[in-house]
């Protein structure tokens, strides 16, 4: 994919802008950091390798000096474990949730599988595992082995709908009768939101959601919609080599048909909209818990 392609919206721009330059400030890092990075995201004279290194130069300076105080709940409070479950998260090879996870349910067992080798180590050894899987095969783990399977910013990052189709297989045959599925994605509503109501409940749940924000976001086309999920995934995360930009990005009330499909309905959700919560990086986030229905 050419990425410089995606970069046309003035609409997208404004509001990039807009996003990235408050929640900088609040981060007390220059906004001339959050401006130059949108520049030259959108700079279509130069190259993707020279992009990602101003791009990584930026990011290391900014990182440095943000204010790294919490602002924010931690929103891995909002996947509920009961004592005694047995997780596994999917693309997990920087083991960031299980060691969070970990530290916080001392009960909990854990495993984390990828395509690519585990990147760090676990922080709870004797409950964790890690295994390295091969794309489009079969998990070499026991039917209906896990009550909670979470997945995070993985299925947008497959490469075709068949491979999105045969992990969510993969995931009705792991997880057991009435297990919980954690979806994150980058995705939206299609739909207009009551922002009022989100943004309450957002707020009373500790999520920093910005009122002005998520409907300058809502204002925005479909197509602009996704052109500012998509240039925003890149900006933060075109620093990963490993990682493919297949452009399976798909509106929330489409991921819902294809769980549903698959044999999952959707039992909660947070639509986490635009934060000002003072990270020099994050994503517009939908998280939806689903249960697997009994076969």
């Amino acid at each position: 994919m050419n990425i410089n392609k995606e970069f046309d919206s003035k609409n997208v721009k404004d509001l990039l802008l807009d996003f990235y330059s408050k929640n900088f400030e609040k981060a007390h890092v220059s906004i001339e950091l959050a401006l130059h990075i949108i520049e030259i995201a959108w700079d279509k004279e130069i190259d993707i390798d020279q992009k990602i290194r101003q791009l990584n130069r930026i990011y290391k300076k900014a990182n440095t000096i943000a204010d790294r105080t919490r602002v924010e709940i931690d929103l891995l409070d909002l996947i509920k474990l009961k004592e005694n479950s047995n997780l596994l998260d999917i693309g997990a090879n920087k083991l960031d949730l299980v060691n969070k996870l970990a530290a916080k349910h001392n009960s909990v067992t854990f495993t984390a599988c990828d395509i690519i080798p585990q990147a760090n180590e676990f922080r709870f050894p004797d409950r964790s595992t890690y295994l390295q899987i091969t794309s489009n095969q079969q998990i070499p783990l026991t039917d209906n082995s896990f009550d909670v399977i979470n997945i995070k910013f993985v299925l947008h990052h497959l490469e075709n709908d068949k491979e999105i189709d045969f992990m969510l297989s993969e995931v009705n045959r792991l997880l057991q009768e009435d297990g919980k599925l954690y979806i994150w994605e980058e995705s939206f509503r299609e739909n207009i939101i009551d922002i009022d109501n989100t943004i309450e409940t957002n707020n009373n749940l500790g999520i920093l959601t910005d009122y002005g924000l998520t409907q300058k976001f809502q204002l925005l086309s479909n197509t602009e919609k996704y052109q500012f999920i998509l240039v925003n995934d890149w900006i933060i995360n075109a620093y990963n080599k490993h990682m493919p930009w297949t452009n399976m990005y798909k509106s929330w009330e489409k991921w819902i048909e294809i769980f549903s499909d698959k044999g999952f309905y959707n039992s909660k959700e947070y639509n986490l909209g635009l934060r000002l919560n003072g990270k020099v990086k994050q994503g517009i986030n939908m998280l939806g818990e689903f249960i697997r229905h009994s076969r």
